[in-house]
């Protein structure tokens, strides 16, 4: 534990020397002995001594009578000094002295792997850190995190550091510093998704992996980068070298362990299989890991080895490509290499000659067991891995050695469709480095002097030709046999009819397409290269360009171009105004839809393409997407009068994209008187400031307080987005009839009541505007909900006061009536005026407020009830309390009245959901049942007796001080009643939203009813009320005088927790400049 110093009173005799000793890495070292010397010119003598406790500390006592000169050093267990302190002279009674035994001599701050490896040791005691299980059903290293205070990540980090060095021969400093750097890169993901096993072997060994994935120069770098910031301590730096050494060791005997390229056979036991020098085997597997396996950079760094001699680079070469070719089958690339070694086989290339049986029979002659093939399904007979292995190094071999895989079938062949067969083989045996996918065969011929008939020539020009669209000796045999020769005869046959002809011969229809396809391709570039060079190469000499300067007779009577075309002078003009212009592209797409009769059409959607003038600022100026479809709606609403005006686009792209030019205002006439549908009436000039407002981060209620413009209630309608008139609609003081709000033209009999779906009118016609909205197709077209938000509207009781139901309908099938989801059967009884006049209202304020349905229910219930400008200012003021205090709605509004007890059934989702009220949310929820369901019963059972202060403790975290504070500050008997409870909702969550403890918060209330201005209860009245305390509250805090002071200020309390000593008079002149400043 830590050792702390009781000084003693003044003059006691007794001095005292503290400090600390830590190593060279600034880690404490814990059970050293330190002694404290007195110095003096020739001596010293001992003072006291003492041992370090576990964090390095040290205390040391000695008498003094006077001031002495100190000394401190450390001894080891044979008396041996490990460190020692400067002679302090005149010491003070108490001083502070730490050790080190850096030799830079001062105390080194501990680098980031010492404090954490010493915060885990403090947490694990003597239990082995490597020993702790991380997964889904042991958190032991995120127990550990969490007891240290420190990220998960980093104990984990520390962990695989620690598993790894153990069991590679590493200092664990070395995988903790290049893991602090990033390294591997997916680690730190990984540790925070980590699957049910966790950090298990597979996941440490894994990460090591990544580690050696790495460059030694990448390693060294972030090594250093640790170093530098005080990740590893400084005398890591002594290691680093042999460090690297041995994961440049590590990673060469991971590549010699793992399979070369393909199959499961170690590198290792190929090179020794092979008979491969052990020195150019170690020379090619470091090579091999210092370039990351890139054969390239591998294969020059063995050139460069002047000890490595040609010979023994043929064999290595020689060694691994059997083995890749032969997917590292150990028997098999013994067998070849063997057989390579004297003479059977005169290179790898020639095991191309073999097909898929001859493959099969080597395998069954040197492995009939299959022992050394891997099975690909459970119950695989050897018999299915021989074949599939066969099959699979046949391709692997035709993929790479083509030219020769053809020469085994040609060979094979007893019959050919290629002329000079014989001719081909011996061709094609002498030249082994002919390549029938890249060789030009005629440049080829002429090089290397081949000497051949033309017959000859002419079948292996055919045979490359074609073995470019499908790359194997029998399908090119089919090619030939059914008469193609080139590219161009299969592209030439049509696609179909060769598909058709081919898929016999080929094997498949999928090979055919194949075929025809690259066909296809290859013809396409050669017709394409044709055209580009054959004029330039091999172009005819014509009359007409025998010679660049023609006969000077005929150029006599040689008539010019502007005897043949007139005058050469033409307008310039701006190429938005000419003929290749995007207005003259428009107009010929005009003329072209004209030809087409369908122009009308267009017209019909886009009337206002006809009026747009052909000049360049409409060419030019870029206007957004919304503008267009703005004057679409806008000639929709208000048709231009004839003559038309043309559009026009004038100013800048800026200037469009900030304010549109063309607006009819007499659509917006019309928007700010209508009042159906219900996202009217629209005030453009409302909308528009209140836009520009807020892109100048300010909003227009705030703008009309500031300069105390308009009713308390135009500016709560300002700050929901409600203009004047939509503000009437929704308090009822509009001079419109209840069913114009709905959009009918008459109370009884309305005329073009439409059926949404049908499109077509009801019918029978509706009697009155009650029956058209009784219909459920109509009231969702009219209301704009989906089946869903009206179910959830006839479930607010303020619209409905639970008397409306829906009903579904029913359809009769062999006299049994079963019931229907088809709305046009559906009927909702209980519908009146008064009841739709409600539903109207309520929906055009839900869609401003953008809250849900139950919650402007909850608010009208904990309101006065009636949907006026009362409520609207209500409403507002507690939307914005909501976004200040960060509550829900719903328990925001039991500080202004009733907590609720009704749950509410949501239908908005995929299945219907409660959503519970505020008593069960708070005091029900399934944790505080399963403890207390005694005390907190359903809300109409509540008993009414004494509140458990343990019980009210687990669900709103109130203190039995608290408890007290609330009962006597409010006067009102703490029970278990609805009311108390509310009482104590209120008090914990407006704390908890403000960061103050309960006593505080009462304070700062009684402060705040302190104030000249009047009283302003946080409880009980109006969201007002509560902003006004809220905004007093601020006023006090920024004054900068803390809370006892202010109550000592203002009320003569806290007398005993203020620190001011004011005299009457000064409190005064500070009373009234706070006064002042308040006012």
């Amino acid at each position: 534990m830590p050792i702390e110093r009781t000084p003693g009173a003044t003059g006691d005799g007794q001095g005292s020397v503290q400090g600390k000793f830590v190593d060279a890495d600034g880690a404490p070292i814990a059970g050293a002995r330190i002694s404290l010397l007195a110095q003096r010119v020739r001596d010293r003598s001992e003072l006291a001594s003492a041992a370090t406790n576990e964090l390095g500390e040290f205390l040391l006592i000695y008498p003094r009578n006077k001031a002495v000169n100190l000394i401190v050093q450390a001894l080891d267990a044979h008396g041996k000094v490990t460190a020692k302190s400067e002679v302090l002279f005149a010491a003070d009674a108490h001083v502070d002295i730490d050790l080190t035994t850096a030799r830079i001599g001062s105390v080194p701050a501990p680098s980031a792997h010492t404090l954490l490896s010493s915060t885990v040791a403090s947490q694990l005691l003597k239990t082995p850190l490597a020993d702790l299980k991380q997964n889904k059903d042991n958190h032991e290293l995120d127990f550990v995190a969490k007891a240290s205070g420190v990220p998960f990540a980093d104990v984990a980090r520390l962990y695989i550091a620690r598993r790894l060095a153990v069991a590679n021969k590493l200092d664990e400093h070395t995988l903790y510093g290049i893991f602090s750097q990033g390294i591997p890169a997916p680690l730190d993901t990984a540790l925070g998704q980590l699957p049910d096993a966790g950090i298990d072997d597979a996941f440490v060994a894994q990460v090591l992996t990544g580690v050696l994935a790495h460059s030694d120069a990448s390693l060294a770098h972030a090594l250093g980068a640790a170093l530098a910031a005080n990740v590893l301590p400084a005398t890591y730096a002594a290691k680093q070298t042999d460090e690297l050494a041995q994961l440049d060791a590590l990673r060469t005997q991971r590549v010699g362990a793992k399979p070369y390229i393909r199959g499961k056979t170690p590198l290792n036991d190929v090179l020794s299989a092979a008979g491969v020098d052990a020195v150019v085997s170690t020379a090619f597997i470091q090579a091999y890991a210092a370039s990351g396996k890139r054969l390239r950079a591998t294969w020059k760094a063995l050139r460069a080895d002047t000890a490595l001699t040609k010979e023994q680079l043929t064999t290595l070469n020689t060694a691994l490509n059997a083995s890749e070719l032969l997917g590292g089958n150990l028997v098999l690339v013994k067998d070849t290499l063997q057989r390579l070694a004297r003479g059977a086989l005169t290179s790898v290339q020639n095991l191309a000659l073999l097909d898929e049986a001859e493959w099969v029979a080597r395998i069954e002659q040197l492995d009939p067991q299959a022992s050394t093939i891997p099975p690909v399904l459970p119950d695989d007979t050897p018999a299915q891995r021989i074949l599939r292995f066969a099959k699979a190094l046949a391709e692997r071999f035709q993929s790479r050695y083509l030219t020769t895989t053809f020469l085994g079938g040609l060979t094979k062949a007893t019959e050919s469709s290629f002329a000079a067969k014989e001719e081909l083989v011996s061709v094609l045996t002498a030249n082994p480095k002919l390549n029938l996918r890249r060789t030009n065969i005629d440049q080829y011929v002429a090089r290397n002097n081949v000497e051949m008939s033309a017959q000859a020539l002419g079948s292996l020009k055919a045979m490359q030709r074609l073995s470019l669209l499908s790359p194997h000796y029998a399908t090119v045999e089919a090619l030939k046999g059914a008469g193609y020769h080139s590219a161009q005869a299969v592209y030439f046959s049509g696609r179909a009819p060769f598909v058709a002809q081919m898929t016999p011969l080929l094997g498949s229809a999928p090979r055919a397409e194949a075929a025809w396809l690259r066909a296809q391709a290859r013809y396409a570039s050669a017709l394409s290269a044709f055209g580009r060079y054959n004029l330039a190469l091999n172009g005819t000499t014509v009359a007409l360009m025998a010679s660049p300067v023609p006969p000077a007779d005929s150029l006599a009577n040689l008539p010019d171009l502007q005897a043949l075309f007139g005058s050469l002078d033409y307008c310039e003009c701006s190429e938005c105004r000419s003929v290749l212009s995007p207005a003259a592209y428009f107009v010929d797409l005009l003329q072209f839809l004209k030809q087409r009769a369908v122009l009308d059409a267009l017209f019909s959607r886009r009337p206002d393409l006809q009026f747009i003038a052909l000049g360049c600022d409409n060419t030019d100026v870029t206007l957004p997407y919304i503008d267009v479809v703005n004057e679409l709606l806008e000639s929709a609403i208000a048709p231009p009068a004839a003559p038309v005006t043309l559009f026009e686009t004038a100013g800048a792209s800026a200037e469009r994209r900030a304010l549109p030019q063309q607006v009819s205002q007499a659509a917006y006439d019309k928007t700010a008187v209508a009042v159906f549908p219900l996202t009217l009436p629209f005030d453009l000039s409302f909308s528009r400031t209140s836009a520009f407002l807020k892109a100048m981060g300010t909003r227009l209620d705030q703008v009309m307080r500031l300069c105390g413009s308009g009713s308390a209630a135009a500016r709560a309608a300002a700050q929901l987005g409600l203009n004047p008139a939509l503000q009437a609609v929704i308090n009822g003081t509009d001079p419109h009839q209840p069913w114009e709000r709905w959009g009918f033209n008459a109370q009884a009999n309305p005329a073009n009541v439409y059926d949404p779906k049908t499109r077509q009118p009801l019918s029978p016609p509706p009697a009155d505007w009650i029956a058209a909205l009784s219909k459920v197709p109509v009231l969702l077209g009219r209301a704009n909900l989906n089946f869903a938000q009206l179910c959830q509207l006839l479930e607010v009781t303020w619209v409905t006061g639970g008397n409306v139901t829906l009903k579904l309908g029913f359809t009769v099938q062999d006299n049994i009536n079963i019931s229907s989801c088809d709305t046009e059967l559906m009927t909702i009884d209980g519908l009146d005026a008064a009841v739709l006049d409600r539903a109207n209202r309520f929906l055009r304020l839900w869609t401003a407020t953008e809250l849900q349905m139950w919650e402007l229910d909850w608010a009208l219930e904990s309101a006065n009830g009636n949907m006026d400008n009362a409520f609207l200012i209500f409403i507002a003021d507690a939307l914005a309390l909501r976004e200040r205090l960060r509550l829900p709605l719903q328990e925001l509004l039991s500080f202004w009245g009733p907590m609720s007890t009704h749950d509410v059934n949501s239908h908005l989702g995929d299945v219907d959901t409660l959503v519970a009220s505020t008593y069960d949310r708070v005091f029900r929820s399934p944790t505080l049942l399963a403890s207390w369901s005694e005390v907190f019963v359903d809300a109409g059972a509540l008993p009414q007796g004494p509140i458990d202060s343990n019980a009210i403790k687990a669900a709103l975290g109130l203190s039995t001080d608290d408890l007290a504070a609330i009962g006597a500050a409010t006067g009102v008997t703490l029970d278990l009643s609805l009311d108390g409870l509310n009482v104590l909702l209120r008090h914990a969550r407006l704390a908890s939203s403000l960061s103050l403890t309960v006593p505080d918060l009462l304070q700062w209330m009684t402060l705040c009813d302190a104030l000249p201005s009047g009283s302003a209860p946080a409880f009980g009245g109006t969201p007002a009320n509560t902003a006004e305390f809220l905004r007093r509250m601020a006023l006090l805090q920024a004054t900068g005088v803390n809370l006892p002071d202010l109550d000592y200020l203002l009320r003569n309390g806290s007398a005993t927790r203020s620190k001011m000593t004011f005299t009457t008079a000064q409190a005064t002149a500070v009373l009234q400049a706070i006064r002042d400043a308040l006012a």
